[in-house]
């Protein structure tokens, strides 16, 4: 009974379904999404959390994205689950904030570096997919939570002054 009212309060605080739509947004590219495509002598390249993959070798060639994305999920799902002590949720919302900025900037600097890497090539055109839009559109969700435990931890520090 005790559990299921903590979950039903937990639910029930915007900033929780902020981080629940931010973990979502996140975890979605892990199921092969690609962020970015571009093509290079007639060989499609796709950058997914995987690595590159191409047409003609279907077999990933670089390291991907993928423990960078795990992290971003686990440190979200701390946010939504450490919903009575504010200080860590804080904590794990700004790491994941700072993290999703800095793997979006990442993956678009590394991917227009593999597309422009061939100096003998025909200029590529590299083409943004669903992938990245969804992957950095958690940033807003991300700072939305942030902004409502900021908002709650303001208010009860209010109140305890007040007593």
């Amino acid at each position: 009974m005790l559990a299921n009212f903590q979950v039903k309060h937990m639910i029930q605080r915007i900033q929780s379904v902020y981080f629940f739509i931010a973990f979502l947004l996140v975890s979605i590219p892990l199921i092969g999404l690609t962020f970015f495509s571009y093509s290079l002598n007639k060989v499609e390249y796709h950058i997914t959390a995987f690595g590159i993959e191409n047409t003609l070798n279907p077999e990933v060639t670089k390291k991907g994205y993928f423990v960078l994305i795990m992290l971003i999920a686990v440190l979200l799902l701390g946010a939504i689950f450490f919903f009575k002590n504010r200080k860590r949720q804080i904590m794990l919302s700004w790491l994941a904030l700072i993290l999703n900025l800095s793997t979006t900037a990442w993956i678009i600097t590394m991917s227009i570096g593999d597309s422009m890497s061939c100096t003998k090539c025909e200029s590529a055109d590299i083409v943004p997919r669903i992938g990245l839009f969804l992957f950095s559109s958690a940033f807003i969700f991300i700072l939305l939570g942030y902004n409502g435990v900021k908002k709650d931890k303001k208010l009860v520090d209010s109140l305890n002054r007040l007593r």
